[in-house]
């Protein structure tokens, strides 16, 4: 029979005599980033959200939050951020790795020695709460997949933390090109980017098969780090690649170059090779096809003004061009020529000048009611074609003086005269 003095035992409540609390609120965590890929939207992607080769640029980050909850503070931690396998795998003798100890503390720099034997958090995380290392490395080429698998801790003789979801990579390998797989088809070998913020390489990737798992198009400039385009996938893929020239006073190129922009700047003074070479899931790669990117433009200024002082008293004058700007830059083709042709200077009531635009090699005159060649070059670089030129008045008699003359006869009109000069800027023969 039940007693209803007393409750059953499943119906009593107790509350307990202390609550255990975690002596050290840590929390470790790691992210990494592939830099070789360049997303569609101009950033990088997470490693778990792209296929990563050996041989591809990471991004290592690793924070250690401290709680200022935590019962106990927690000094002098240990971090340990890559396993002896991972070391075996990531080329840490070059990398570039700072640590930051306080969300506003300055980066410091970060020695190999310390990324493979760790490092040591000095003092109080309760004063530190935030560190975060930053570790810039470029994986090693495999000949099989090989997982980088994250064994990052954090460790005192009082406790150890790890992240609660380590960061694992797979490096994945690269295969010999096939020519029956992939196949890079460029616009253009050679690339003029004159005046623009970006040189701009179009072209198609196409094959025999599907594309159905194209990733990218690996691009390297000059023979440097190797950058990854990401490409939708589809049977004939175009690629436009964006590749800052550094030229401040070029002008805007509609906005593309805030996709897909290489890290990578052309070189101004010489002739650059770009190299293509697309890639598909399972690491085939394509044959490597080379574009030149150069420049190749004639910059001049407007307005050429000529010497207007000179008293004729009845003799035949060249009245000389004032200072102007007019260089060549060529990057892009062997060598190159200049040539100019003028037309009859008027004035503003019609009437022609008595006398003629010329230009003058130092020894004899050239008429310029068709095109003269003015100069050549074979350097890469700018010329400044005008750098030599005489710019005071010659007696039209005399065999010295180069340059641009009016050539006004001794019973010339007085009065201002106009005429055009054109330039013909054209790449030398081989």
């Amino acid at each position: 029979m039940n007693n209803p003095g007393y409750k059953s035992l499943e119906h009593q409540h107790h509350s307990p005599a202390f609550i255990i609390k975690p002596a050290y609120l840590a929390t470790a965590t790691t992210k990494v980033k592939d830099l070789t890929v360049i997303s569609s939207d101009g950033t990088h992607p997470a490693a778990k959200d792209t296929t990563v080769f050996g041989g591809d640029k990471l991004e290592y980050t690793f924070n250690l939050k401290y709680d200022p909850a935590s019962p106990f503070d927690w000094t002098d931690v240990s971090a340990k951020l890559f396993t002896p396998d991972q070391q075996q795998r990531l080329d840490l003798d070059h990398a570039t790795a700072t640590v930051k100890i306080g969300k506003n503390a300055t980066p410091q720099k970060l020695t190999a020695d310390q990324l493979k034997n760790g490092y040591l958090i000095n003092g109080s995380m309760y004063a530190h709460g935030d560190v975060t290392f930053n570790v810039q490395v470029t994986s090693k080429v495999v000949q099989s997949k090989a997982d980088l698998d994250d064994g990052s801790q954090y460790t005192n003789d009082a406790h150890t933390a790890k992240p609660d979801s380590p960061y694992n990579v797979t490096l994945n390998p690269l295969k010999q090109p096939a020519n029956t797989v992939l196949q890079v088809n460029p616009d253009s070998s050679l690339v003029d980017y004159s005046g623009w913020k970006t040189a701009a390489l179009t072209g198609n990737v196409t094959d025999k098969g599907t594309l159905s798992t194209l990733l990218g198009l690996n691009v390297s400039v000059n023979g440097g780090e190797m950058q990854r385009l990401a490409m939708t996938p589809q049977a004939k893929a175009p690629y436009v690649v964006h590749i800052p020239t550094g030229d401040a006073d070029a002008v805007d190129d509609g906005g593309l170059s805030d996709k897909q922009l290489l890290a990578t700047k052309l070189d101004g003074t010489k002739t650059n090779t770009v190299t293509l070479q697309a890639i598909d899931g399972a690491g085939n790669l394509s044959q490597q096809v080379s574009i030149k990117v150069g420049k190749f433009v004639l910059s001049a200024d407007p307005e050429i003004h000529f010497n207007d002082e000179a008293q004729l008293d009845g003799k035949d004058w060249d009245l000389a061009s004032k200072t102007f700007k007019l260089d060549v830059t060529n990057t892009l083709f062997p060598g190159w020529t200049l040539a100019a042709q003028a037309s009859v200077m008027k004035d503003d009531s019609g009437k022609e000048l008595s006398g003629k635009l010329v230009y003058r090699d130092g020894s004899q005159s050239h008429d310029l009611d068709q095109d003269v060649l003015i100069d050549t070059g074979t350097t890469a670089g700018t010329t400044s074609v005008t750098d030599n030129w005489t710019h005071e008045n010659v007696a039209t008699d005399s065999n010295s003086g180069k340059g641009l003359f009016v050539q006004v006869d001794g019973n010339a009109t007085p009065g201002d005269y106009q005429g055009t000069v054109t330039w013909t800027l054209t790449k030398a023969p081989n």
